[in-house]
């Protein structure tokens, strides 16, 4: 005869691990959104798992009363957090059903001065790039130089902050022992404008209208993916794109015309922007 300790422990095991096995939830009378149409649909969660299979048991059941539902929305290229009013910002995404967040540029201090804002059950989860890949004087430096202008930045974000701005592998290589590697983005950012100019040979126009050597995107690309980090490309043209593309981007920040150039536009025909099969 076992003793009475062993059915102790068992009763003991067998009451822990009920209490550790995850909730099961049947979400009934709803219609969920399966990519293409709205479907009506019992679904079960299992923890935090959806399910359509029935499981075996359920411990609670919601009645949806016909409501419909999808999957949470990301915003794939944003700025704004953080913003003037954070947590505004915050309840603003929530409320329109997005939880996901890419920051698309930011000052490398920005994700620590959001005092735990960020990335918890009750709010956004956000990736952010820190600074973007660029020429040196390239595009955005424009925006900086307004922002510095106004209180916003510093001269410190026209290189190493806002803007990484390289001409050479070994530049790449530098920012990328020095900065990438204490400054730890979620992903990288690099900005090309209008390639098919510095393909051409064509000099840099007196604005800030140009971006990072069509060149280098795929040593930019490789250097990244080597750390398992995620690259998106800014892009304006079409050449662009394909330059984006081939060099294994993983992301296209926009498409091509988002800001068109009428010059352009009147000298080539808007087919700059057209992307091609």
């Amino acid at each position: 005869m076992k003793p009475a300790g062993v059915f102790l422990l068992l009763a003991l095991a067998l009451t822990a691990a009920a209490a550790q096995a995850p909730e099961t939830v049947a979400w009934r009378n709803g219609a969920w959104f399966d990519g293409t149409g709205f479907r009506r649909v019992d679904v079960y969660s299992i923890g935090d798992r959806l399910t359509l299979k029935n499981p075996s048991k359920v411990d609670r059941t919601v009645d949806l009363t016909g409501r419909f539902l999808t999957g949470a929305f990301g915003e794939a290229h944003n700025h704004n957090i953080p913003s003037d009013d954070t947590e505004r910002t915050i309840r603003t995404y929530l409320e329109q059903g997005i939880f996901y967040v890419m920051t698309q540029t930011n000052v490398p201090e920005a994700p620590a001065k959001l005092n735990g804002l960020i990335n918890r059950p009750d709010s956004v989860d956000v990736l952010f790039a820190n600074g973007s890949f660029t020429a040196p004087g390239g595009h955005p430096t424009a925006l900086v130089r307004r922002n510095i202008a106004n209180g916003g930045m510093t001269n410190e974000d026209l290189d190493g902050g806002f803007l990484q701005p390289v001409r050479s592998r070994e530049d790449i290589d530098r920012v990328w022992s020095t900065r990438i590697k204490t400054q730890q983005p979620d992903f990288i950012k690099l900005t090309l404008v209008y390639s098919e100019d510095r393909v051409a040979g064509l000099p840099r126009p007196d604005s800030n209208r140009h971006g990072l050597d069509p060149s280098l995107a795929s040593y930019l690309v490789g250097k990244a993916h080597g750390d398992g980090l995620r690259v998106s490309a800014h892009v304006e043209s079409a050449y662009d794109f394909d330059v984006a593309v081939a060099a294994r981007a993983d992301l296209i920040a926009h498409l091509p015309g988002f800001w068109p150039d009428a010059d352009r536009i009147k000298a080539k025909g808007s087919g700059i922007y057209r992307i091609s099969e």
